[in-house]
């Protein structure tokens, strides 16, 4: 992911839908244009993120970064309402884990969802992740998956 894809980014974050069951919207201000800039340009190096695109077109994003206040890693992805349910968040997903299993060698990625998005959970148990527990994470009670390699 880079700046090329800041704009379509910061559109699809600044749409309720898509952000319902997330820590909440992003106005595109310059100055959110310029937070995202950063976030992108940081943990480059052994983690990082990576835009999810369709036909040349920024359809959304994906990342790998620590889940706070664990020694675990996190995959978390997001993707604009008028991508989803055709496959692309679950090709970025099974992709984002082989490399963290292939070329990080981790020994398993976590993923957290808020209760009531059933589509991510789902998503989530097709791409061979499994439900561990309830926990608290960003604020609030959220179901942790993880999978293990």
């Amino acid at each position: 992911m880079d700046a090329k894809d800041a704009e379509a980014i910061l559109a699809m974050e600044s749409d309720a839908e898509v952000m319902r069951h997330s820590t909440g919207l992003i106005q595109p201000t310059p100055e959110s244009r310029a937070a995202l800039l950063a976030y992108i340009a940081s943990d480059q190096g052994k983690l990082g993120h990576w835009a999810i695109t369709s036909d040349s077109q920024t359809a959304g994003w994906i990342s790998l970064t620590p889940l706070a206040g664990t020694t675990r890693t996190q995959v978390a992805y997001r993707l604009a309402r008028e991508y989803w349910g055709k496959g692309l968040a679950c090709a970025a997903l099974r992709d984002v884990c082989d490399y963290a299993r292939r070329s990080l060698k981790l020994p398993e990625l976590a993923a957290v969802v808020w209760p009531a998005n059933a589509p991510s959970q789902r998503l989530l148990e097709r791409a061979g992740f499994e439900y561990e527990c309830m926990a608290h994470h960003y604020g609030r009670d959220v179901m942790l998956f993880s999978i293990r390699f």
